[in-house]
């Protein structure tokens, strides 16, 4: 297969992968920084999905091994981004044991059936769980964003646009996500499950660029706080010159 027809074969969600790929480059040399380690994130996301995924899927005739680690590798980045923004709450403790026992779980079911790379199925279970408690992360967010009063600057925060990605991608593909070994592995539903999944990706890639574009830093928990606070100091002040 020559390179034009190799990149003529990407989905559309692999195209909308690449160009915030490069965004997120461009503005990086420009000194202009999104969320955290962005550029890295898309740089290995876009080598899994275009070239590594293709290459297992030819040589061991399934793609489940490196979704295995891939889709523990996006949750462990999702973690790290909101544990930044949360990082001074104290129930943020607890996503770190999460994210320790799922990825020990996960490798060592990977480990286990290394000698099985032809049949072995993807671990969602692990997937779903830590995509679960990414979504309460999600949740959090837009709860704060809601109740601190910061609905009419969150146009140009990065985290914004990422966890729209992430909640409509979920939202869109839960029962696929659930189900993928019966329906796709399976074979008993492919085509129909692989095209709604690739739908999702879409979205989820369209978080990613939203974010890559938009580099002002988004506001941690402690500075929403703060901002909450300067806020009702101001409105006290203006009740007392009211009454005044």
């Amino acid at each position: 297969m020559d390179f034009k027809t190799y990149f003529s074969s990407l989905l559309v969600y692999d195209y909308i992968n690449l160009a915030a790929l490069v965004v997120s480059f461009v503005y990086l040399l420009l000194g202009r920084r999104s969320l955290s380690y962005l550029p890295l994130f898309l740089l290995i996301g876009n080598f899994v999905e275009i070239f590594l995924v293709k290459y297992w899927t030819t040589t061991y005739r399934t793609n489940a091994a490196i979704y295995n680690f891939f889709g523990l590798f996006c949750v462990a980045y999702y973690f790290y981004i909101y544990l930044l923004h949360f990082k001074n709450k104290s129930w943020i403790t607890y996503y770190y044991w999460a994210l320790i026992s799922l990825s020990l779980y996960t490798i060592i079911q990977v480990f286990m059936n290394y000698h099985l790379l032809d049949k072995m199925i993807i671990t969602n279970y692990t997937y779903n769980i830590g995509m679960v408690l990414t979504l309460v992360l999600v949740l959090t967010y837009f709860y704060t964003i809601i109740s601190d009063g910061l609905y009419h600057s969150v146009k140009r925060d990065p985290l914004f646009y990422f966890s729209l990605g992430i909640m409509l991608f979920y939202f869109s593909s839960f029962v696929i996500l659930n189900f993928i070994n019966y329906l796709i592995m399976g074979g008993n539903a492919g085509n129909i499950a692989q095209k709604l999944l690739q739908f999702g990706n879409i979205f989820l890639s369209l978080g990613y660029l939203g974010a890559a574009l938009n580099f002002q830093k988004s506001s941690s928990h402690s500075e929403v706080a703060e901002y909450s606070l300067n806020k009702n100091i101001r409105l006290s002040n203006e009740i007392k010159h009211t009454d005044i």
